[in-house]
């Protein structure tokens, strides 16, 4: 079962994944080490899977190589992202099915079909608190963890 919340066109790539780091306030810097992004973000070079309290709540992908991290905050959300490098489409659609097995689900209205040959896809899933999202493009794929702060 594919919930895919976008399938784009080639000449639109560079518009989605350049709204999609201004939608989450989250992206590598040019230099692949550390930038500052928002005032409170900032990526971080790594070639290996972070171990934290969002990465503990999502399987480690089968495919793709991690190449930045970052950890932030949003309106009433914590969040900490993971950009990958060389994962196809095909891993990414598998690694969102691994989302699913760990009990994960699409949140609805935003699935789609895919159209043949798009050049970007990505997938919105929440499980309790958590909410992931993915995009892949190009051979790189971001994948967004957040949860809603507590409140008192």
């Amino acid at each position: 079962m594919r919930h895919l919340i976008r399938s784009i066109s080639a000449a639109a790539v560079t518009a989605a994944l350049l709204s999609f780091a201004l939608l989450t306030a989250c992206g590598p810097g040019g230099n692949g080490t550390q930038s500052d992004i928002s005032s409170s973000l900032f990526w971080t070079e790594t070639d290996q899977w972070p171990d934290n309290k969002f990465t503990k709540l999502v399987p480690l992908p089968e495919a793709g190589t991690v190449y930045a991290a970052a950890q932030g905050t949003s309106q009433d959300y914590d969040f900490f992202a993971v950009s990958l490098r060389e994962i196809s489409r095909e891993g990414a659609e598998a690694y969102a099915h691994a989302l699913e097995r760990e009990g994960f689900l699409p949140i609805s209205g935003y699935e789609e079909v895919p159209e043949a040959g798009a050049a970007a896809i990505g997938f919105v899933l929440e499980k309790d608190r958590t909410g992931v999202s993915l995009s892949c493009s190009g051979g790189n794929m971001v994948l967004y963890i957040s949860q809603r702060q507590k409140t008192a």
